[in-house]
C-alpha cells in the first residue's frame, strides 16, 4: 500500500514521542540541578558580602572571593598573610602566594620577603615538598606564578601514586583520597607538554566518571567533592552535564538552611565548607578552579630574557602592576632574582655583565614587535629582552 505524501509513518511518530518522553526527565533534572549550583553561588557571594572583609578569617576566604570577581583590600591581605622568621607550612605558604598575586601585590618581594623563593627551597631531593598533596598544592602553586622546580621529581611522583582505579592515594597501597585525587587532577593539566600526565589525567577523569554514577553511602564530604568538581572543571568536563550532576547534587545537598554549606548534609553550617563550596560552585560557573583562574585573572605576562640565540631566563606568569611598563617590569623580576641590571635614561646598559656596546644592545619585543622601553604593558603580552 501506498503511503500518503507530507505524512509521518504512524510507528515512526510513535517512536520519536517515546524517545522524546525519555529524555525529558534527564534534561529537566539537568537544567534544575545546573539552575540550583547558580543559585546557591549567588546566594553564598550574598553571604560573603554581609560578612564583610574584617571578619575573613582564612586565607581561602580571600581567594575565594577574588575568584569569584570580588574585591579584597590590602590591609585584608596584610591581615591574613603571616610575615614572621619561623617556617611557614606548606599549605600556608602557598596560599599566602596566591593570596599576594591575586591581589596583584608581588609574592617574589612581599614585606621584604620573596615568598616563591622560600617554597621552591622547601622541595627536597626526592623530588616532594613532605606529604604527596602538599607537593600537589606546591607544584601547582609554582606552577601558577612561572617558577622553577624539579617538574619532573613530582611527575614520578604523582605517577607512583596513581592506584590501578585512576585515583591517588596518599601512601603506596592505601585507598584512593579524593581530595588528593581532585587537587592532582587540577596540577595535571599543568602539564600539556608531558604525556605521561595526560594518561594519567584521562585515568584519573574516567575513575571519577564511575564515582559519580554511583557514590557511595555516606557520600564524600564538601571538601573532597570541591576538590574533585574543580579538577573536573581544570580538566575541561562541562560539569553541567548530566555526566556529572550527581557530584553536584551530593554537594548541593551539604547547603543549610540559612545557603552556607556543612560538611555533611544534615550537620551544622561550616565555615570552612562553606568556602569549599564556593569554589566549587565558581568552578562549574567559571570553568576553571580558583588553583588556575584567580592569579591569571589578576593580570599576568611571559617575561623572557635572552642573549642571540640562548634563553638565559624564561618566566611564564609573572604578576602586573597597575600601569606597569615593560622596563619597570624587567627591574622587579631581576631585584626580585637576585640578577644584575642597569639602565639609564630608559635604556637598559647590561643585565648580568652583557653590556650594550656598539651596535650591539638590548632590545625590547612585546608580543613580537619591537617596542619602546616604557610601553605599558596589557594581561596576556609576551615580553622578551634580546640583547644582539
Amino acid at each position: 500500500m501506498e503511503r500518503a505524501k507530507g505524512k509521518f509513518p504512524l510507528r515512526a511518530v510513535a517512536l520519536f514521542l517515546a524517545a522524546a518522553l525519555c529524555l525529558l526527565p534527564a534534561s529537566c533534572t539537568l537544567t534544575g540541578t545546573s539552575s540550583a549550583a547558580e543559585s546557591a553561588r549567588d546566594k553564598l557571594l550574598e553571604y560573603y558580602e554581609e560578612l564583610g572583609e574584617e571578619r575573613l578569617s582564612e586565607q581561602m576566604q580571600a581567594l575565594v572571593l577574588l575568584a569569584a570577581g570580588g574585591t579584597v583590600s590590602k590591609e585584608t591581605v596584610e591581615r591574613l598573610i603571616p610575615v614572621s622568621d619561623q617556617t611557614l607550612p606548606i599549605d600556608t605558604l602557598c596560599s599566602a602566594i596566591y593570596l599576594t598575586e591575586a591581589a596583584r601585590l608581588d609574592s617574589r618581594s612581599y614585606r621584604g620577603q620573596n615568598l616563591v623563593t622560600l617554597l621552591s627551597q622547601r622541595q627536597m631531593e626526592d623530588g616532594s615538598f613532605g606529604f604527596l598533596e602538599e607537593t600537589v598544592r606546591a607544584a601547582m602553586t609554582l606552577e601558577n606564578v612561572g617558577a622553577n622546580y624539579d617538574r619532573e621529581g613530582v611527575i614520578r611522583l604523582l605517577i607512583s601514586a596513581q592506584r590501578p582505579d585512576g585515583g591517588f592515594c596518599a601512601q603506596e597501597g592505601g585507598e584512593t583520597d579524593l581530595t588528593l585525587t581532585g587537587l592532582t587532577l587540577s596540577l595535571l593539566t599543568c602539564f600539556e607538554d608531558d604525556y605521561r600526565a595526560q594518561t594519567m589525567l584521562e585515568r584519573a577523569v574516567e575513575y571519577l566518571a564511575a564515582l559519580a554514577s554511583a557514590l557511595p553511602e555516606p557520600p564524600p564530604d564538601c571538601e573532597a567533592l570541591s576538590a574533585v568538581i574543580c579538577g573536573l572543571a581544570d580538566a575541561g568536563q562541562e560539569l553541567s552535564s548530566e555526566q556529572w550532576s550527581g557530584l553536584l547534587d551530593a554537594i548541593l545537598d551539604c547547603q543549610t538552611q540559612d545557603d552556607t554549606f556543612a560538611a555533611q548534609p544534615g550537620q551544622a553550617s561550616d565555615q570552612g565548607a562553606t568556602t569549599h563550596a564556593l569554589a566549587a560552585l565558581e568552578a562549574v560557573h567559571s570553568g576553571k578552579s580558583w588553583w588556575n583562574s584567580v592569579i591569571l585573572r589578576s593580570g599576568v605576562v611571559s617575561l623572557s630574557i635572552v642573549e642571540g640565540e640562548e634563553t638565559l631566563y624564561e618566566v611564564g606568569r609573572f604578576v602586573l602592576q597597575e600601569e606597569e611598563t615593560a622596563l619597570s617590569l624587567l627591574g622587579r623580576f631581576c631585584a626580585a632574582n637576585g640578577i644584575d641590571i642597569q639602565y639609564q635614561m630608559g635604556a637598559v646598559l647590561s643585565i648580568e655583565q652583557i653590556q650594550a656596546s656598539g651596535s650591539a644592545k638590548w632590545h625590547l619585543f612585546v608580543n613580537g614587535e619591537e617596542s619602546p622601553e616604557d610601553r605599558v604593558l596589557a594581561a596576556g603580552d609576551e615580553v622578551v629582552w634580546k640583547f644582539s
